[in-house]
């Protein structure tokens, strides 16, 4: 082993040498990744898909560098000996070739996933930014990827180790990797320090402005560098930074919108408070389950508000933390598939928004915390379960509400779009939910002890009758939780 063997190379371990350009490289990727994982995360994937995504962008971007490289620098040399493309350590790798690859593991992801391809891009592209304003410096201690020949006296102001690696043949070289590193952490900055906070964004435009800023940027540069890589007479990344400029400028003017018909979102309901008023059921069911455990004392107006919403075993775990919460639940369902019959009722308007919806072409489903038994037994009672194509039950999940993973199932159920979807539901946690699975949420205000909560969750819409959602199908552009 030996370190620092020349400017370089950080150490060699045999025939094996680590170079500082792959250490930036790494790094880079790193952060992007971290940067990445945390946005990916708020749109409700977790961290078995991110990862792989993560795999897929860094095997098909790396493959997609090299062979667009390979293709542009000398292609005879080459694929005259197609072993020569695995011989990375001689250098070439031309990062416009990686975004190409990478975005079409993208596309073919989210295809097969039935993922909205600009969700991922959203999330990615911003922090690609980073990685690149990182990688150029590997340029640098490469001496590669430099600009035309320029005096000393230019290059005044830059800290002398600098000055002294854009010395290259014999004359001072325009330091083209600083112009560039720096306009790519200036562009991260605009689109998550200033376009995120103070624009309303739809989807998509984060990728958008990120193909204008880095078309323009990567323009500008290429104009400066003296080793680009070239098509006939035309600098081949000055080409391409103008084609990904109009791709960007016109996503971002909307253009894109005017040729594609907008499909009809899966349209997913809770059960209880929303389509079916089942508090005086939920009431008398615990109410039951209190008594018989000399608990009644706990039961008031308050507590008969908050078990509106939240999974039964939340509330015995709170209220009777000294038994054993799993057979209490089990009474409680006991009496509610009794008080069902007693006391629900069918929610004005619900009968007539299913069958509107249903003779307008829509995929319904219901995720609940209820038993799937108990929802379907519901749902005959009152005639509707022909509506529904699927039902998600808490025994059908791992993960009860607020987390997605009911959502997802109800949408694979009718292999449906996950960033095509709307939730309607009368709780907090259907709309955190939905916000977690990335997806439209209203918030129907049914009961009004609720309706505090509700607003507080802050869902894209509300409601105070269901007759609104038609209203909201046809006027909602895009259903996806940041309308984007």
């Amino acid at each position: 082993m030996e370190w620092f063997p020349n400017s370089k190379v950080l150490v060699t371990i045999g025939n094996i040498s680590i170079h500082y350009y792959a250490i930036f490289i790494v790094v880079g990727a790193a952060i992007a990744y971290f940067l990445s994982k945390k946005e990916m995360k708020k749109t409700g994937l977790n961290d078995d898909q991110i990862d792989d995504i993560t795999l897929g962008l860094i095997f098909f971007g790396f493959c997609g560098a090299r062979l667009w490289y390979c293709l542009l620098y000398n292609p005879s040399y080459y694929f005259s000996n197609p072993l020569r493309l695995l011989r990375v350590y001689e250098g070439g790798l031309a990062i416009q070739g990686g975004l190409m690859g990478a975005i079409a593991f993208a596309l073919v992801y989210c295809k097969i996933k039935r993922y909205s391809f600009f969700r991922l891009a959203d999330c990615i592209l911003p922090n690609v930014l980073v990685a690149q304003a990182i990688g150029r410096w590997g340029n640098f201690i490469n001496q590669e990827a430099y600009g035309q020949v320029t005096s000393e006296y230019n290059l005044r102001f830059l800290p002398e180790f600098i000055k002294e690696g854009m010395y290259i043949d014999g004359a001072y070289r325009q330091p083209t990797f600083l112009y560039e590193s720096l306009l790519n952490i200036a562009g991260f900055i605009v689109i998550v320090f200033i376009m995120k906070k103070f624009f309303k964004l739809k989807r998509g435009d984060c990728t958008y402005f990120y193909l204008m800023w880095y078309g323009i940027s990567r323009f500008i540069v290429e104009h400066f560098r003296s080793d680009s890589l070239m098509i006939g007479d035309l600098k081949m990344a000055q080409v391409l930074s103008v084609i990904g400029f109009i791709i960007g400028l016109l996503g971002y003017l909307g253009v894109y919108e005017h040729f594609f018909k907008r499909k009809k979102p899966t349209v997913i309901f809770d059960f209880d408070g929303t389509l079916v008023d089942t508090s005086k059921a939920i009431q008398a069911s615990f109410a039951h389950v209190m008594e018989d455990h000399q608990l009644q004392s706990v039961v008031n107006d308050a507590f008969n508000a908050e078990i509106l919403g939240p999974a039964p075993v939340s509330i015995f775990k709170k209220y009777a933390p000294d038994l054993d919460a799993d057979e209490l639940v089990e009474q409680y369902r006991q009496y509610n598939w009794d008080d069902q019959s007693k006391y629900n009722e069918l929610f004005p308007g619900a009968k007539e928004l299913l069958e509107n919806l249903k003779q307008q072409g829509y995929h319904m489903v219901i995720v609940s915390v209820k038993p799937k038994e108990i929802v379907e037994y519901g749902l005959k009672m009152f005639e509707i379960d022909s509506y529904f194509e699927g039902i998600i039950g808490h025994d059908d999940v791992k993960e009860i509400k607020p987390d997605p993973q009911g959502i997802f199932k109800a949408i694979d159920l009718i292999k449906g779009s996950k960033d095509n979807a709307i939730l309607i539901g009368d709780s907090a946690s259907d709309i955190k939910a939905a916000q977690n699975a990335g997806i439209y949420s209203v918030a129907y205000l049914s009961y009004p002890c609720k309706q505090e909560a509700l607003l507080a969750a802050k869902a894209n819409d509300t409601i105070t009758n269901l007759e609104e959602v038609n209203h909201i199908l046809e006027t909602v552009p895009c259903f996806s939780c940041d309308e984007r």
